[in-house]
């Protein structure tokens, strides 16, 4: 298969990135092959000597804060980790759900630890920080990986894929930034030719396709990769020129995961929601003996659509994951994702899936939210901790204190328009006294960080009338309007 122009591009990227700090943005539509050069990215740099840290973003709703940090971290060896000083290893002990009784982590002692280990990393040999998917990162690792890619020094690199026109993805720009804005370059992975969409045929197929099957096969999928070669794959081996294909990669993902029978649908949905699937993780949830789900797992990978290794389960490509998941009906998401909530021990991943789940704001899905977005603040993830807040007003449950709290954690996230529209619109319609001074307070912070400090010292003197007799909240708004 001909990608020469992007193979070019990896070679310049891994010998850049053996001196100095360096990344590769890999961009495209689904299924265009960014994956594959991703994966022979991390081929070369493994065979030059090169320590890889791995991670691919998870377009799921039940994904956890830190998931993909947490996935950076699994080989790093413990000597490095046991390293660091205690505030960092303490840090990186709760996002790796490891049991600790010590204070709330910082955001920041998390993403200063993630960057010392990568650089005692570094100082041994080139590191490369290799993530796929990045438009679906948690963000709390978004949040983690701005912070160390600005400060990176010596032999390290980022290779990184994104999928462009995704509507609920997160653009790399918003988050990756080095000390040498020139050291990042961005290849848009283009369609494949004609020829290499015939290479691609005989090397995962195994047989030719006859040339005006194959012409009308590379028109329709426009020299897409997994679109071309889902096609063929509706193909009898001996269909004519004239066979009918689908029309579109939607419809053709659709007939895909369609053709399975009822109880291997139910597991890809179970798979397409979990976090981290595994067989022992699906046979809790479908309650049915390991032996037929297994035999489920083996009748879905024979098809091509997941892959099992190890115990663990996923799809061959993410489009099937996200077709399998809308095709489903909304009875039978919301009854895997309650399945999943009574198995898994993790409380946030819990509460997502019991909210995912809910169709009302109920006593204990609120709950579980509430103190899941407790942990996940605990944890240094203020933003999934505001999600999480999201995820009850959005079940109905929507009280000025719960959206305070929520602003106030996209705010120390850093994420200033999320905290403007979760922040009460109408302040003077906030009940006056300690809420309406929280209100003020952090409408005047936020105006303070656009630089409009008339605003600001306006919407703090107003916090400190709400004040009132309250001798603490009179003191940090004091010292705030000091400010």
């Amino acid at each position: 298969m001909s990608r020469e122009a992007e193979s070019g591009a990896i070679d310049r990227f891994l010998t850049r990135m053996a001196t100095s700090p360096a990344a590769l943005v890999l961009e495209g539509e689904a299924g265009i092959g960014k994956t594959t050069l991703w994966l022979d990215g991390i081929v070369r740099a493994v065979e030059a000597g090169t320590v890889v840290l791995s991670a691919r973003g998870a377009g799921i709703e039940a994904r956890s804060s830190f998931a993909a940090a947490a996935d950076l971290l699994r080989d790093v060896d413990t000597a490095v980790l046991s390293a660091l000083p205690p505030l960092q290893q303490s840090a990186l002990d709760r996002i790796l759900l490891r049991g600790t009784s010590s204070p709330a982590t910082q955001e920041r002692a998390v993403a200063t630890a993630f960057r010392s280990v990568v650089q005692a990393l570094a100082r041994e040999s080139p590191v490369l920080i290799a993530v796929d998917d990045a438009q679906w990162l948690d963000v709390a690792s978004r949040a983690m990986l701005g912070f160390t890619t600005s400060r990176l020094e010596g032999p390290i690199g980022l290779l990184v894929t994104t999928r462009t026109g995704e509507p609920d993805g997160v653009d790399t720009g918003s988050w990756l930034r080095l000390p040498d804005p020139a050291a990042i370059t961005r290849i848009a992975v283009g369609p494949l030719s004609l020829g290499a969409t015939h290479a691609l045929f005989a090397l995962r197929l195994g047989r030719a396709l006859p040339r005006l099957t194959m012409v009308r096969i590379h028109e329709t999928s426009g020299g897409n990769p997994f679109y071309a070669l889902e096609l063929a794959r509706t193909l009898d081996e001996h269909a004519g020129p004239a066979a009918p294909l689908p029309t579109s990669l939607s419809e053709l993902v659709a007939r895909r995961v369609g053709d399975v029978e009822p109880a291997v649908a139910e597991l890809l949905v179970a798979v397409a929601a979990a976090t981290a699937p595994s067989v022992e993780l699906l046979t809790r949830t479908l309650e049915v003996p390991r032996a037929e789900v297994e035999a489920l797992v083996e009748q879905a990978e024979t098809a091509g659509i997941i892959e099992y290794r190890g115990g663990s389960v996923q799809f061959t490509h993410p489009l099937l994951a996200h077709g399998v998941y809308k095709q489903a009906g909304p009875s039978l998401r919301r009854r895997i994702h309650r399945e999943l909530a009574a198995v898994v021990g993790e409380p946030e991943s819990r509460a997502r899936h019991l909210a995912l789940a809910a169709t009302t704001a109920d006593a204990a899905t609120i709950s579980a939210l509430d103190a899941a977005a407790d942990q996940a603040a605990r944890r240094g993830a203020p933003g999934a901790a505001a999600e999480l807040l999201e995820l009850a007003i959005g079940l109905g449950d929507d009280t000025v204190l719960r959206r305070l709290r929520a602003a106030e954690l996209h705010f120390r996230a850093g994420s200033l328009p999320a905290a403007g529209r979760i922040l009460p619109s109408d302040i003077d319609a906030v009940p006056p006294g300690p809420l309406r001074c929280l209100a003020l307070m952090l409408s005047g912070a936020m105006h303070a960080y656009d630089d409009d400090l008339v605003a600001a010292v306006d919407a703090m003197s107003r916090a400190l009338d709400e004040a009132g007799s309250d001798p603490a909240l009179g003191a940090l708004c004091s010292m705030r309007l000091a400010l």
